[in-house]
């Protein structure tokens, strides 16, 4: 970059692994690897090409086999990472990320930040622009209406429930189920 060197993506997150928490680590691993990367999709790393940085770094590499095991394709911001973390970790089953919600009939309806399709079911993570942004604001209200009237359970989390992680375990299971621990 402008004639100073600089590391590739998968690296540079490689490089953080005493800096950063397992759980950082993971965000920014999701970061790296989802389509609303903003690193170009030409240096945009895989979940393997991550893999195989890992398997090439030479010591204290235990943060970053722990963070691979969770990374995920889909995750579109730092607080539905948390979120993801947060509900996987207590027995609840992975969500397809940022997936389309479709009617009975075929048609999509919306995308919904994680779905479970077998309760159908979407969580939705709402930061502040959903509040903020009229726009957005009056978009997610008329896509959780499609979803409700398609016979989907739309459950919104905000900064609030995630500080408060016991309640909204329970909030979430009440609706999604809990895949046993074996």
């Amino acid at each position: 970059m402008n004639g100073l060197p600089a590391s590739a993506p998968g690296d540079a997150w490689a490089e953080c692994r005493e800096l950063l928490t397992v759980d950082e680590l993971v965000i920014l691993g999701d970061a790296l690897v989802s389509p609303w990367s903003p690193v170009p999709e030409n240096l945009r790393p895989s979940i393997a090409d991550l893999e195989s940085t890992v398997a090439a770094v030479p010591d204290r590499r235990e943060r970053l086999r722990q963070a691979l095991t969770w990374i995920r394709v889909g995750s579109r911001s730092p607080a539905e990472t948390r979120l993801r973390l947060l509900l996987a970790r207590h027995g609840i089953e992975e969500p397809e990320l940022n997936a389309p919600v479709d009617a009975r009939d075929g048609r999509v309806l919306g995308h919904g930040d994680m779905v479970f399709r077998a309760p159908r079911v979407v969580v939705e993570y709402e930061g502040e622009r959903h509040f903020t942004q009229t726009e957005t604001y009056y978009a997610d209200i008329d896509r959780r209406e499609r979803f409700a009237e398609a016979g989907w359970r739309t459950v919104r989390v905000t900064a609030a429930h995630l500080r408060q992680p016991a309640d909204l375990v329970a909030r979430i299971t009440r609706h999604v189920g809990v895949r046993l621990q074996h």
